[in-house]
C-alpha cells in the first residue's frame, strides 16, 4: 500500500480507525514515527481498537484513544482544527487549488446505544461545521467516523439531508469491508457513502485493500477505487469497486463506462402497492423520478423488466391512466397482472428510466404466493423436486390406492437408513401463503413410532 501510494502521487491519508490493537506488535506505530510523510500526512480516527489500546476498554469514549493523534502530532498541524474533546477535528487542506475539508468524528463501538456512543454533541458539530462552508465545485468535503454500525442511518432524515446534499464522501469502517452505502432516493445523487475496508483485517469477502480517491476536472469530480492489495501491480479498478462522483452532481458506477452530465434523470424509489401477490393476482408498480438541476424530466421512458415473473417489459405512465393516479407529479406507475404461472417466492425486479439512451436502474422486491394449493405429487413428482435416498432406505412411486387422487410413494427403511425430499437443488422453497403442503407414504418397513419427520 505504502509503495502504490507513492506511485499514485497521494497528497494524504486518511484513516479510519482501529490502526492498532490490544496485545499486538503494532509496527504501524514505529512506521508512523520512522516515515516522515506519513507522520506529517497522516489523518487518523479514533475507534475502538485505539481506546482499547491505549486503556482497557472499547467503551472509553475519545478518552484514551486520542492519544494516536498523538503518534503523528496531529494538533500542532496549521491546518486542523482540534476540538476540546481532543477526539474530533476538523481539517482543511489546500492542494493545487482545491480545498479538501475532513470533519472526522468519534463514533465509539460501545456502548451499543447509538445516543451515547454517536453523541449528539458530535452530531451538533458535524452539521454546524457542515453549514458554514460556503461551498464551490473547488471545495471536496469529506465526512468521516470508524463507527459501530453505519452511522449514516443513526441521523435525523434532516441532518442526514445536510450531509448528503454537502458533503461529496461519507466514509465508515465499521467490520473493516469494503462496500457502498446507498441512503433511499440518494442512487444517483448525494454524498457517495463507502465502507472503506482494510488494508490487512478485511472482512465479509473484500479482499485487503484500501480505498484511493483522485481529482479531475472538466467536470470537477472525485474518482474513487479501492485497491486489491493483493495483486501484484496497482490497477484501474471498475464495477463495484470504483464509482465517479462529480462535485455537486451525479454519482456513476464503473469507472470505465463513465459518461460527463450523465445521468440527467434517476429513479428516486419504487414500491410496489402489494409486495406479497399471489400467482394470477395484480399490483402496481409506482417510480418516483428525479434529475440534475435545470434537466427537464420529459421525455423520457420509465419501464420494469417482468422477465423473473414470465413477462416482458412494462412501460410505466405519468398520465393519469394504467394505475397511476395524478398526471405530471413526477410519479410513474404501472398496473401488473402476476402470471398465473409466475414462479413462487421473491423476485427482484429492475426498473429503469431512459433518457438519451441512457439508463438509470433501481429495484423492487415483490413476493410471488401460490394462487392455490397443490400436491407435491400428482401423476409425477412437481417441477423442481427430488428424492434422494440414504443408506438403506427404498422409494418407489406407487399408482395403487392412491389418496385422493394423488399418487403415493411406497417407502422401505432399515435401521441407519433416510430419505429427504429437497427443492431446487437444496435452494429451498417459499412456503408462505400456503394452506399445506401435503406428501403422501405408504411404509412398507416402517416402524411409524420411530420415525422422525424433520422440515428444513
Amino acid at each position: 500500500m505504502v509503495r502504490w501510494i507513492n506511485e499514485g502521487g497521494n497528497a494524504f491519508v486518511i484513516g479510519l480507525g482501529d490502526h492498532v490493537k490490544k496485545g499486538r506488535k503494532n509496527d504501524f506505530l514505529e512506521f508512523l514515527h520512522e516515515n516522515d510523510w506519513w507522520h506529517r500526512w497522516f489523518y487518523p480516527t479514533v475507534a475502538d481498537g485505539e481506546d482499547q489500546y491505549y486503556r482497557s476498554g472499547q467503551g472509553d469514549w475519545g478518552g484514551a484513544g486520542r492519544k494516536i493523534f498523538d503518534e503523528v502530532d496531529l494538533a500542532s498541524r496549521p491546518e486542523v482544527s482540534m476540538r476540546e474533546n481532543g477526539a474530533e477535528y476538523y481539517a482543511k487542506i489546500t492542494i493545487k487549488g482545491y480545498t479538501v475539508h475532513i470533519i472526522d468524528i468519534t463514533y465509539s463501538d460501545t456502548p451499543k446505544d447509538p445516543s451515547v456512543a454517536f453523541r449528539e454533541d458530535s452530531r451538533r458539530f458535524m452539521i454546524s461545521t457542515l453549514q458554514s462552508m460556503n461551498k464551490t465545485d473547488r471545495d471536496i468535503i469529506i465526512v468521516c467516523a470508524h463507527d459501530r454500525g453505519n452511522w449514516l442511518p443513526v441521523l435525523s432524515q434532516e441532518r442526514l439531508k445536510i450531509v448528503l446534499e454537502k458533503a461529496e464522501l461519507a466514509l465508515s469502517a465499521s467490520s473493516h469491508y469494503y462496500t457502498r452505502i446507498v441512503p433511499a432516493g440518494y442512487e444517483y445523487s448525494g454524498a457517495l457513502c463507502l465502507n472503506t475496508g482494510s488494508i490487512t483485517h478485511a472482512s465479509r469477502g473484500s479482499p485487503n485493500g484500501y480505498l484511493e480517491v483522485h481529482v479531475l476536472a472538466n467536470p470537477t469530480r472525485i474518482v474513487t477505487e479501492y485497491h486489491n492489495a493483493s495483486r501484484d501491480r496497482r490497477i484501474l479498478e471498475c464495477g463495484q469497486f470504483s464509482y465517479v462522483k462529480e462535485i455537486g452532481g451525479v454519482i456513476s458506477q464503473h469507472v470505465c463506462t463513465y459518461v460527463p452530465g450523465f445521468p440527467k434523470i434517476w429513479p428516486l424509489c419504487a414500491q410496489v402497492s402489494a409486495q406479497s401477490v399471489p400467482q394470477g393476482g395484480q399490483t402496481t408498480i409506482s417510480v418516483g423520478i428525479g434529475g440534475r438541476k435545470g434537466t427537464p424530466l420529459e421525455p423520457c421512458r420509465v419501464f420494469i423488466d417482468l422477465r423473473p415473473l414470465g413477462g416482458g417489459k412494462a412501460v410505466l405512465f405519468d398520465d393519469g391512466t394504467h394505475g397511476d393516479q395524478v398526471p405530471g407529479d413526477k410519479t410513474y406507475t404501472t398496473l401488473i397482472n402476476i402470471p398465473k404461472d409466475a414462479p413462487l417466492g421473491l423476485h427482484t425486479l429492475n426498473v429503469g428510466v431512459r433518457e438519451e439512451g441512457y439508463a438509470a436502474n433501481i429495484t423492487v422486491d415483490l413476493m410471488v404466493l401460490p394462487g392455490k394449493d397443490y400436491p407435491i405429487y400428482l401423476d409425477s413428482m412437481q417441477d423442481g423436486w427430488t428424492v434422494e435416498q440414504l443408506g438403506k432406505a427404498k422409494v418407489t412411486l406407487s399408482k395403487e390406492d392412491p389418496l385422493q387422487g394423488a399418487f403415493c410413494e411406497n417407502i422401505s427403511i432399515e435401521r441407519g437408513g433416510a430419505i429427504r425430499y429437497i427443492y431446487a437443488q437444496g435452494k429451498g422453497m417459499s412456503t408462505k401463503g400456503f394452506a399445506s403442503l401435503e406428501f403422501y407414504i405408504r411404509p412398507i418397513s416402517l416402524d411409524p413410532t420411530k420415525t422422525l419427520i424433520q422440515l428444513a
